[in-house]
C-alpha cells in the first residue's frame, strides 16, 4: 500500500516537472481559467471567445500574404452599413487593415532586410504618402483639426496596400485568386443595390421618383466591375469563364445604369472605348457588348417589371437631358463649388493646406454657406489638401502606372490572362480620370483600393 503511494506520488513528481519544463502548457492552463471567468462575470464575456478567434485568426494571416490581402479587400462589403458616422465594424476593419500594413513594412524592411521601393513609381507613391503625412505641420500653423487630419490620412493610406499586392501578385495564382475577391466583393454590392433599387421603386408613380430612389454609393466597383469583366472576357477562351465574366458584366453594368450617376456612365464608356480600341478584338466586342446590353435591359425589366419604360425614359433623361450643361442645379453647384476651392488654392498652390484642411463655399441648392472637407473635383481636391507638389507626386504614380501598363503590352510573349489585366488597368484609369471631373476619386476609399490593386498588378515581377 505504501508502495503504491509512493509510486503515484513519483508520477505526481514528474508530471509536475514535466510541465514546468513546459511553461506554455501552464500559460494555456491560465488563459483557459481566465478565459471561464471572463465569460461566467462580465455582461459581454460571451463574446470573448469570438475575440480570441479573430485575434488567433488575425495573427496567423498576417504571415500569409495573400489570405491578409483578400480578407482586406472582401472586408469592403462593410460599406453596405452606410452608416454616418464610424461603426464598430468599420473600427475593426481599419485595426485589421492598418496593422496589416505596418506589420507587412516592419517584416519587409527589418526582418527581411529588402528594399520596399523599388521602381520610380514606388518613390512617387511613397513621397506623395510623406508628404500627407508631413501636412500635420501646415493644420496646427493654421489651427486645424489634428483629428481631421488623421482621418483624411489613413484614407490615403489604402494605396500602400499596393506595396503587399505587388509582392503577392508575382505568382499567377495568387493575381487570379485576388481578382476573383474583388470580383466576389464586386458581385455582393450589386445585388444589394439592385434589389434595394427595386425594393424602393415598387410602389412609385412620378419619374422623379424612379431618379431620388436609386443607389449611388458603390459606383467605382460597378465602373470596375464593368471594365475588368469585358477585358477578362474577351481575352478568355474556356467557355465556363466567358459565362462567368459576361454575368459580371451583366450585374454589373445594370447597377451602374441604376446608380443615375452621369460621371460614372461617362467614365464607364470611356474605359470601354479605351479598352474597345486597344484590344484589337473590335468585332468580338462590338458583339458582346450589344448582347450584353439587351440582357441588362431584359434583366431591369425582370426586376422591375411595368416600370420598365419609365426607367428607360428616366436614364435617357439623366442622360441627354437639355439641362446635362450649366443650367442643370447640381452642375451649377458643382462649378461654384469649383470657383470656391480655386480662390482658396490660390492662397498656397505649391503646399496646400494640410491632409485634413477645409474650405468654405456658398451652396446655392440649400442657399447657406457651407464648411467641407470634400471637393467633388479629384484634382483640385488633391491641390487643396497637399499643393501642386503633392498632387504632382500622386499624379506621376498614376500616370507611370498607365506608362508601365503601355511597357509591358508590347513585350510580344505576353499571354491573354496578362494582357486582359494590363488592358483594364489602362481602361479603368483613364475611366477614373473622367469620373474625377465630377468626383473625389481620391478622397473615396473604393477608387483608392481599385488604385492600389490595379497599380499592384501591372507592377508586379510576374510583368517583367
Amino acid at each position: 500500500m505504501i508502495n503504491q503511494v509512493t509510486e503515484e506520488n513519483n508520477s505526481i513528481n514528474f508530471l509536475s516537472t514535466e510541465i514546468l519544463k513546459k511553461p506554455y502548457f501552464l500559460i494555456l492552463n491560465l488563459f483557459l481559467i481566465s478565459s471561464l471567468i471572463l465569460i461566467s462575470t462580465l455582461e459581454y464575456g460571451y463574446l470573448f471567445p469570438l475575440f480570441i478567434l479573430i485575434i488567433s485568426f488575425t495573427a496567423w494571416s498576417y504571415s500569409r500574404p495573400l489570405i491578409a490581402v483578400s480578407t482586406i479587400v472582401l472586408s469592403y462589403i462593410h460599406i453596405l452599413e452606410q452608416s454616418e458616422g464610424i461603426s464598430a465594424i468599420e473600427v475593426g476593419v481599419g485595426i485589421y487593415f492598418f496593422g496589416y500594413i505596418l506589420y507587412w513594412f516592419i517584416n519587409k524592411i527589418v526582418f527581411q532586410g529588402e528594399r520596399v521601393v523599388t521602381s520610380q513609381v514606388d518613390f512617387f507613391l511613397m513621397a506623395f504618402y510623406l508628404v500627407c503625412f508631413a501636412s500635420i505641420f501646415i493644420i496646427v500653423v493654421n489651427y486645424g483639426s489634428p483629428a481631421k487630419w488623421f482621418r483624411e490620412l489613413l484614407t490615403f493610406s489604402i494605396l500602400l496596400l499596393y506595396f503587399p499586392v505587388r509582392d503577392a501578385a508575382e505568382r499567377r495564382k495568387n493575381t487570379k485568386i485576388i481578382l476573383s475577391i474583388f470580383l466576389l466583393l464586386v458581385m455582393i454590392i450589386t445585388f444589394y443595390n439592385i434589389i434595394h433599387y427595386s425594393t424602393a421603386t415598387f410602389s412609385v408613380k412620378y419619374l422623379w421618383q424612379l431618379i431620388s430612389g436609386r443607389q449611388h454609393f458603390g459606383g467605382h466597383l460597378f465602373v470596375a466591375g464593368v471594365v475588368l469583366s469585358a477585358s477578362l472576357y474577351l481575352h478568355s477562351e474556356k467557355v465556363k469563364s466567358k459565362l462567368f465574366f459576361a454575368t459580371v458584366f451583366l450585374l454589373s453594368g445594370s447597377a451602374l445604369v441604376l446608380t443615375f450617376s452621369r460621371g460614372f456612365w461617362y467614365g464607364a464608356i470611356v474605359g470601354l472605348f479605351i479598352l474597345f480600341i486597344l484590344s484589337g478584338k473590335k468585332l468580338k466586342f462590338i458583339s458582346s457588348f450589344l448582347l450584353v446590353t439587351i440582357f441588362v435591359a431584359l434583366l431591369i425589366l425582370f426586376l422591375v417589371g411595368g416600370l420598365g419604360y419609365s426607367i428607360f425614359e428616366a436614364v435617357m433623361t439623366r442622360f441627354i437631358s437639355p439641362k446635362s450643361g450649366i443650367t442643370d442645379i447640381s452642375v451649377a453647384e458643382r462649378l461654384m463649388e469649383s470657383k470656391s476651392v480655386l480662390a482658396t488654392i490660390i492662397q498656397n498652390p505649391l503646399i496646400g493646406f494640410g491632409v485634413g484642411s477645409t474650405f468654405k463655399h456658398y451652396n446655392i441648392i440649400d442657399k447657406v454657406t457651407v464648411e467641407s472637407l470634400y471637393v467633388h473635383n479629384g484634382f483640385l481636391y488633391l491641390t487643396l489638401k497637399v499643393g501642386i507638389i503633392g498632387a504632382l507626386l500622386l499624379l506621376s504614380f498614376y500616370f507611370g502606372i498607365i506608362y508601365h501598363a503601355f511597357k509591358f503590352l508590347r513585350i510580344t510573349k505576353i499571354d491573354n490572362f496578362k494582357r486582359s489585366i494590363l488592358l483594364a488597368a489602362i481602361s479603368l484609369f483613364v475611366s477614373l480620370l473622367i469620373i474625377s471631373l465630377s468626383s473625389g476619386v481620391f478622397a473615396d476609399k473604393q477608387a483608392l483600393l481599385i488604385i492600389a490593386l490595379g497599380a499592384a498588378f501591372v507592377m508586379s515581377k510576374s510583368n517583367s
